[in-house]
């Protein structure tokens, strides 16, 4: 799962138009997208398929007509852990880590929002996915 930064940079690159912004991702995986079933938010799972289940290791997610960051982040307040400041590409971003469970490994979560769009990338709690994830959101750029 990708290794020193010329790893990340030799990386495939999922790019969105319609929502603004590109990421990389390990040449091992592989992305679905699409809208949620209840058309609420637009998401991209990446997807490592040597990997048993083939769960998502990473996934991202962009919520239309958001307005502020504080107001963006308080739909994600059941997630237990510390919030802190981040910034994703330029944009003031909140980032909390979970210590996990004995149900479920910890998670890194990272939200912002720009051009009225809120944006969430997060490991998934399949596994412990926070190092491949950190990865992936230190190439996430903003394309308008």
């Amino acid at each position: 799962q990708g290794g020193g930064s010329e790893g990340v940079k030799s990386w495939k690159t999922y790019r969105n138009e319609q929502f603004g912004f590109e990421v990389k991702y390990p040449n091992d995986f592989i992305y679905s997208d699409g809208a949620s079933d209840h058309g609420g938010f637009f998401y991209v799972d990446f997807v490592n398929p040597s990997l048993t289940g083939k769960k998502p290791q990473t996934n991202l997610q962009v919520y239309p007509n958001q307005t502020t960051l504080s107001q963006f982040i308080n739909y994600f307040d059941y997630i237990k852990g510390s919030w802190g400041d981040y910034t994703l590409d330029g944009v003031e971003a909140k980032q909390v880590l979970t210590t996990g469970d004995d149900l479920k490994p910890p998670f890194i979560l990272v939200g912002a929002v720009k051009n009225s769009y809120g944006y969430i990338i997060s490991s998934t709690v399949f596994d412990n996915n926070i190092e491949v994830t950190k990865q992936i959101l230190s190439t996430f750029r903003f394309t308008k």
